[in-house]
């Protein structure tokens, strides 16, 4: 096993090492650049290339750090330009996409790149999927019970087909209906049986008879929001110094 990770591990420092020297070079031109800094480049280039040199030998064999609001393509090879690709964003942090089947292909795969992700907007080429997706919300109340924290969870996933299109912005929703109490055997997130009245309480409240996913379509992925353009951003200059 280590034989078999050693190349790829040295291919993959190099990588690191390689935009690690770029930055590094673009932080120390910054210090000595005399018309920004004026005379204190004298008393700060010294300072900021140590600092810089630092940051070369800790980030020549370390990743650079995954970014916060996470992204999820469903197909291989570096992120492709908008006009390319289907986005389905979500409405509500409380759903949760875990499965995709490819409806032409049979193809089934996660929505996710790792179990601790909860990417923001799934990324796919132009097809008929169908995606399975779970609701998980939770709220503190601490005015009326004293920080009790109530918990809406699906006992069983909703399944929603979408037709994606190329260059298209879609929305992921969840429908809710009459709120129904959860058996104890269907919560997933927490097990432990609720204890009235008690600070931290947890109660499930919701079961897949309430619960309904639904796509709409919103118009084009070029008019995404600001915000979520500089999270693709962010994640496609992730994955590229990933060397992805």
């Amino acid at each position: 096993m280590l034989l078999a990770l050693g190349p790829a591990l040295g291919w993959q420092t190099g990588c690191y090492a390689q935009r690690a020297v770029e930055r590094s070079a673009e932080q120390i031109g910054s210090a000595w650049d005399l018309e920004a800094q004026g005379p204190g480049v004298l008393v700060a280039g010294p300072g900021l290339t140590t600092l810089a040199l630092g940051e070369l030998a800790l980030n020549s064999v370390r990743p650079p750090p995954e970014p916060r609001r996470q992204w999820f393509r469903g197909y291989p090879g570096p992120m492709r330009p908008l006009a390319e690709v289907a986005l389905l964003c979500h409405a509500q942090r409380a759903t949760n996409a875990t499965a995709i089947l490819a409806l032409e292909t049979g193809t089934l795969m996660p929505a996710r790149h790792a179990r601790w992700h909860y990417p923001e907007c799934l990324e796919l080429l132009a097809g008929r999927y169908r995606v399975q997706v779970h609701y998980y919300d939770r709220h503190v109340d601490d005015a009326a019970s004293g920080l009790e924290t109530a918990t809406l969870e699906s006992s069983q996933p909703s399944v929603v087909d979408w037709e994606a299109e190329a260059g298209g912005l879609y929305q992921l929703e969840a429908v809710l209906g009459p709120l129904e109490p959860a058996l104890e055997s269907e919560a997933s997130f927490f097990r432990a049986p609720p204890r009235p009245g008690t600070p931290g309480t947890t109660a499930h409240e919701i079961d897949a008879r309430s619960f309904e996913a639904r796509i709409v379509r919103l118009g084009s992925a070029a008019d995404l929001d600001p915000q979520r353009l500089e999270d693709r951003e962010r994640w496609r200059a992730w994955e590229e110094a990933l060397g992805d």
